[in-house]
């Protein structure tokens, strides 16, 4: 159980590669695990921030299952 958990855990540090953005993107965590988003155009932020909230979100709904 334990490391199916930590398996699923998000990933707040190294490199992920998405098909979906045009340019690079970089996240970087504060000392809250908030994340702050540096992108060339809005869509690329919003696909990063999308990406970001959905594996927290992920990772919730499987401790919560």
């Amino acid at each position: 159980m334990v490391i199916y958990l930590y398996s699923t855990s998000p990933q707040y540090n190294g490199e992920v590669a998405l098909n979906c953005v045009k340019t690079e993107i970089k996240v970087e965590f504060d000392d809250h695990g908030i994340p702050h988003i540096q992108a060339e155009n809005k869509l690329d932020l919003m696909r990063a921030f999308g990406y970001l909230h959905a594996q927290d979100r992920l990772f919730q709904l499987e401790l919560m299952r």
